[in-house]
């Protein structure tokens, strides 16, 4: 489709660091199926609440468009997707959706890798400069995967 060549003709970055992403916002209001949707900071009330105001019933775009819900996002699209890391928590509502794209993009041959957060809140990255070990070890995760990918002249 013409949707699908003007995405394929953008540059994508060198790399892709997904922090508790919300990856799918087509579910109707209220009735997205919570597997993972106990997380203290986003609640599923909350996750509807701001899916509505971040696609509102006035768009002209559904919301099964990749540019608004990427986990639709077709396998030519996804192809050309760069190195990716997500990281996902124990009760995130993004969790399920997580896996599912991170599995996706491993099936078109990207290179990803999906770690997952047992005792924090979704959005934890925060906590981090608030003295949470677990959210220092994974900014310094992060870190370090970002420097692999674009400090690569600065060794």
């Amino acid at each position: 489709s013409t949707n699908t060549k003007q995405l394929l003709s953008l540059r994508m970055p060198d790399g892709l660091l997904l922090g508790s992403p919300t990856l799918n916002l087509s579910f109707p209001k209220c009735m997205r199926p919570a597997v993972h949707g106990n997380d203290p900071v986003m609640p599923m009330g909350l996750l509807n609440a701001i899916s509505q105001v971040y696609v509102p019933e006035s768009c002209t775009l559904k919301r099964q468009n990749p540019l608004i819900s990427p986990l639709y996002a077709s396998e030519d699209i996804l192809e050309s997707f760069p190195p990716s890391l997500l990281y996902v928590c124990a009760d995130d509502p993004n969790l399920t959706d997580s896996v599912a794209f991170n599995t996706r993009l491993k099936r078109v041959g990207v290179s990803c890798d999906l770690r997952y957060v047992p005792h924090l809140p979704h959005s934890f990255w925060g906590l981090a400069t608030a003295g949470f070990p677990e959210a220092q070890n994974v900014q310094a995760e992060c870190c370090a995967w970002l420097c692999e990918r674009f400090c690569k002249d600065e060794a």
